[in-house]
């Protein structure tokens, strides 16, 4: 095994070769899963994880002789040396080699930087990883302001405990899809006619063609009010399917800093493509009797709702029309196996004590990721996992930051201020 001048093990950068004529095959690739998983690989910036293995990503610039612009583009080079132009024709290199590397791991946005990590200047690291080795990545935390430590029992998933929430996680309750092309034709998808289904149960005149619906090449561009259905254990598709995301381990890397005003907040190392997935939120779940409890007695400022069935209700189309529809013979009969639950009330997560980096993440009133709710390892519309994604190109460095959509005045007698800073602020949060 090779090793670099710290003793720590070091994989060897393959080089790109010049191009000749050929039919790309397997032998073109030069990435295999063991050495995905190598050692050197932890904590490097997922973007520049394809240059480990011969790629080249060129931002070509040039200007057109009609118009004063200017323009630019990203292409890549692959180990044989054919130039890649966009997420499709990476995709289709990536399948024809039988590669193991993510499409996510490519982008084409121009204005990304793979090359960029921010380094606080004197910082004062406090913890190594908040994680504990947890994460695939490791969590810095930094405090230049006082002499505090973020107090948390690390856990990467949500959970419930004994005598709680049910999480009805049986493979027996799950759509699954027989897909051999990496859930590529969602049409064909079961997972992916899933979410296309709650598209049109909540948006009746919906003209999104099924390119449009969930996600684009492992990359959500925009928030979704329906929820978003990914494949799951049962499926037969491959770790590389376009339709698994969130379940992912997180690989974004991010630090947790101590705000002059704000608390703890959490910042970007490296640039976010917009679309990307940076991570889910961890906690406990509570039924709603549970969370009155514990918020009366240990505070609820660590609270996440789980919503979604109340919020796509209110989206639909035709929420609180006059005009009462009549129900489908499906419904008459019962429906779905979910049917009734509505009236069960909706769940809480709960991150006060045992929770993830997520638990940190400050509000803004411009802020630069958004929630989405996203099935896995159930589809019980009480339980999705709430996950966070880039709402536009995140620079190394900024605070990730979402926005809490508190209704001011809704808690009577109780205020809280926004410090969040952004130029269309709303000063209040409650």
């Amino acid at each position: 095994m090779l090793l670099n001048e710290y003793g720590e093990p070091r994989l060897l950068v393959p080089r790109a070769m010049h191009f000749q004529l050929h039919q790309c095959s397997p032998e073109c690739s030069k990435a295999t899963e063991s050495l995905l998983e190598h050692e050197s690989l932890k904590g490097v910036n997922p973007l520049m994880i394809p240059e480990f293995f011969g790629f080249k990503r060129y931002i070509l610039q040039y200007s057109s002789k009609d118009w004063n612009a200017t323009t630019r583009a990203v292409v890549y080079r692959t180990p044989c040396g054919r130039m890649l132009r966009s997420e499709l024709e990476v995709r289709r290199w990536l399948r024809f080699t039988k590669s193991p590397l993510g499409i996510d791991l490519f982008t084409f946005e121009s204005s990304i930087n793979i090359n960029h990590e921010f380094w606080g200047k004197q910082s004062r690291i406090i913890n190594r990883d908040l994680s504990q080795g947890k994460e695939k990545v490791t969590i810095p935390v930094v405090n230049n302001i006082d002499f505090d430590h973020p107090q948390l029992q690390y856990n990467t998933h949500r959970f419930a405990k004994d005598g709680g929430v049910q999480l009805v996680t049986d493979e027996k309750f799950l759509v699954s899809c027989n897909c051999t092309d990496d859930c590529f034709d969602k049409a064909k998808c079961e997972c992916a006619k899933l979410t296309k289904e709650e598209c049109m149960r909540i948006f009746s005149r919906n003209t999104l063609q099924d390119t449009e619906i969930g996600y684009i090449f492992r990359r959500l561009k925009k928030h979704a009010a329906y929820a978003i259905y990914e494949c799951n254990s049962k499926c037969m598709c491959r770790k590389t399917c376009l339709n698994r995301v969130a379940q992912h381990p997180m690989q974004t890397k991010l630090e947790l800093f101590k705000t002059s005003r704000k608390g703890w907040g959490v910042r970007t190392l490296n640039d976010i493509p917009k679309g990307s997935f940076v991570c889910a939120y961890a906690g406990e779940l509570l039924t709603s009797d549970m969370a009155d409890m514990t918020g009366k007695k240990d505070g609820d400022e660590y609270f996440c709702d789980l919503d979604y069935m109340e919020v796509a209700a209110k989206t639909k189309d035709g929420y609180e029309s006059d005009v009462q529809e009549p129900l489908s013979d499906s419904e008459e009969d019962g429906g779905s196996m979910w049917c009734g639950l509505d009236d069960a009330g909706s769940y809480v997560m709960d991150a006060k004590y045992m929770g993830n980096i997520a638990r940190y993440m400050n509000h803004s009133c411009e802020p630069n990721i958004f929630v989405q709710s996203v099935f896995v390892d159930t589809h019980d519309p009480r339980t999705p996992w709430i996950t966070f994604f880039a709402e536009r190109n995140i620079r190394a460095g900024e605070e990730l930051a979402w926005d809490y959509n508190y209704t001011v005045g809704s808690v009577p007698g109780r205020q809280l201020m926004c410090h969040c800073g952004a130029a269309n602020c709303r000063q209040r949060l409650l």
